[in-house]
């Protein structure tokens, strides 16, 4: 036990004397937050817009124009703008305004709309009730009814198809409308029977309902995805100064000395993990500080985990476990400095790159997803993210935490194998 700590002591003064090491394992994954965060934020908010602003130029100012404008305000996915910093919107302005990003959406209702439609179904009258005196019209010679609507390149193309939908469903309510207020002046002239009433468009709804069950995962944030993302990717970067320490200390015989001690094997191995472990927390602690208070200062959102500390702190101590062990085992393999930090290094990049640290898994095509659940640092993400965005405690994150712990036992695994079988 008076070795096991005195190892213990031993780490915390190699770290402790490594200033520029320490700085550096706190340093990057902040730096990497605050600018991948800064970079994903604006195009993950335009990607899972909730609300989107919307430019609409009304030049028609009658039953279309008006009906598209209340019925669109009326939508819990729109803000709707006719103005922009007091002035009234134009075209022009309203396509200078979705290219710079400042509306997601822009819809010119032309003039003339209401008329143009009132015409078409006028003419259509004369056909099915033809009276003396009237003329009916060929299709050819009646002018189209065009509504554009313009959007930022970025929309997903689901909202796209989504917002066109809605607003065909406006128009084909004025239609309704004005077909039915046309057909009942019809019908008055032929049975001298006046009609007030109004169409019942009340009377056609849709009932929408959400299963709770439901295995779609929620889309975090630039927020929630990045400071969860970069922790565990500097979590996982201990890798390369832990690999090149066990490999000075097998250069300079401390791991001959061991072997000759009394002392079990992996007493040096475990008092590692337990000291890199806590540095793992110490981590995650600083850039969860970060998001909670300093990104929201930067106008973006604030990194909420829902009060989940301790769950936080404990998952965190397996990724820590999974991490060192992945370290010590690299340093075990690899017989030079060279061969650790090359290989530590690119590792971990490309467990990144395909766990979904870099790019979020839900923007990867089906193919890469399957890769994605093949990386740890994936696995570590996946328990975060259960954390943060579906509100979990430590006792509900079994998937990821047995994963991580089978991870870290193969990894201590092979250290132990290659540490012994080492020739000095």
């Amino acid at each position: 036990m008076i070795a096991f700590w005195g190892n213990i002591k031993k780490e915390v003064l190699l770290l402790i004397r490594d200033k520029a090491g320490l700085g550096f394992l706190f340093a990057m994954p902040i730096v990497l937050v605050l600018l991948m965060t800064m970079l994903q934020d604006k195009t993950v908010k335009k990607l899972q817009v909730e609300k989107m602003d919307i430019a609409v130029v009304n030049l028609d100012h009658d039953i279309v124009g008006n009906a598209i404008v209340k019925g669109l305000s009326q939508m819990s996915i729109f803000n709707v703008h006719q103005t922009y910093e007091g002035d009234s919107i134009d075209l022009d302005l309203a396509h200078k305004l979705v290219a710079n990003g400042a509306f997601q959406l822009g819809i010119l209702i032309p003039s003339k709309t209401s008329r143009k439609t009132k015409r078409i179904i006028s003419n259509e009258m004369r056909k099915q009730l033809p009276s003396p005196g009237t003329q009916v019209l060929n299709d050819s010679l009646l002018k189209n009814v065009n509504v554009e609507v313009f959007f930022d390149p970025i929309i997903k193309g689901s909202l796209r198809a989504a917002t066109r939908s809605a607003i065909s469903q406006l128009i084909a309510n004025v239609r309704t409308i004005i077909v039915f207020k046309s057909y009942t002046s019809a019908l008055e002239k032929i049975t001298g029977k006046a009609n007030t009433d109004d169409f019942p468009l009340q009377k056609f709804t849709i009932t929408e309902a959400a299963y709770t069950d439901s295995m779609a995962e929620p889309i975090p944030t630039s927020t929630q995805h990045n400071v969860p993302a970069w922790t565990v990717f500097a979590i996982f970067f201990m890798v390369i100064p832990l690999a090149t320490q066990i490999i000075s200390e097998r250069n300079e015989g401390s791991i001959m000395r061991l072997k000759l001690s009394p002392t079990s094997f992996v007493n040096p191995f475990l008092s590692r993990i337990i000291v890199y472990s806590l540095l793992a927390v110490m981590q995650a602690t600083t850039l969860l500080l970060i998001g909670v208070f300093l990104l929201p200062l930067l106008g973006m959102d604030i990194f909420d985990i829902h009060g989940k500390y301790i769950s936080f702190i404990v998952f965190t101590l397996f990724i820590g476990m999974a991490a060192s062990s992945f370290g010590i085992a690299v340093g075990s393999i690899a017989k030079t400095h060279h061969q650790a930090s090359i290989f530590g290094s690119i590792s971990i990049v490309l467990l990144a790159a395909i766990g979904g640290l870099w790019v979020p898994t839900y923007m990867m095509p089906e193919s890469m997803l399957y890769m994605a659940k093949l990386s740890p640092l994936n696995w570590a993400l996946d328990g975060y993210y259960d954390i943060v965005l579906k509100s979990k405690g430590i006792f509900q994150l079994g998937l990821p935490i047995i994963k991580l712990v089978l991870f870290f036992a193969f990894s201590l695994g092979l250290a132990v194998i290659f540490g012994k079988r080492k020739i000095i």
